[in-house]
């Protein structure tokens, strides 16, 4: 009980990969009831809060012009906090909603009732949308790229890669 949400919240992420899986599930399970266990929902927000101001920060740092779409504001991460907060703050009395992967744990969200469907579709949809970004951004020059082009060919070319031959960067960027 003396860690931090911050590493419950990676446990939620947690799946065997290697060696026996049999024994990576069984180790799992068993750490059910502390992803499980009812969490304070303001103690969740505040934690996830601290994380998120930290994270905003060090992209602040680093930025320029550039649009971060992992962990800016309203990128990747944001709506994985989300996701993750609501299902430690509902796993007590939904523990279905204990899924690894964004996606399902949405669908169980929405499965359980925590999340509406209107919802829940928006927040798919947007996750998916910054994932497709984010991996055009990644095979462009085949490194690990989270910002958006500062340059409008480059930005332009990624809309249209992202969103098909008739899209343009005020578009990419609207949505």
């Amino acid at each position: 009980d003396t860690a931090g949400l911050w590493e419950i919240q990676a446990l939620l992420k947690a799946r065997p990969i290697a060696g026996s899986l049999d024994v990576g599930e069984a180790f799992l399970q068993r750490l059910r009831p502390v992803l499980a266990r009812p969490w304070s929902g303001a103690y969740i927000a505040e934690s996830i809060e601290r994380m998120r101001g930290q994270a905003v920060q060090a992209v602040a740092r680093a930025s320029t012009e550039e649009q971060d779409i992992k962990s800016g504001l309203g990128g990747i991460r944001d709506l994985e906090f989300l996701v993750q907060g609501l299902q430690l703050a509902w796993a007590s009395r939904h523990p279905q909603a204990l899924e690894g992967n964004t996606l399902a744990a949405l669908d169980a969200l929405e499965a359980t009732g925590v999340l509406a469907a209107a919802e829940a579709r928006a927040v798919r949809e947007d996750y998916t949308l910054l994932r497709r970004v984010e991996h055009a951004l990644q095979i462009l020059n085949d490194q690990q790229r989270h910002r958006l082009p500062s340059e409008p060919a480059e930005l332009r070319a990624l809309a249209r890669r992202v969103l098909g031959p008739d899209s343009d960067e005020e578009g990419l960027r609207a949505r």
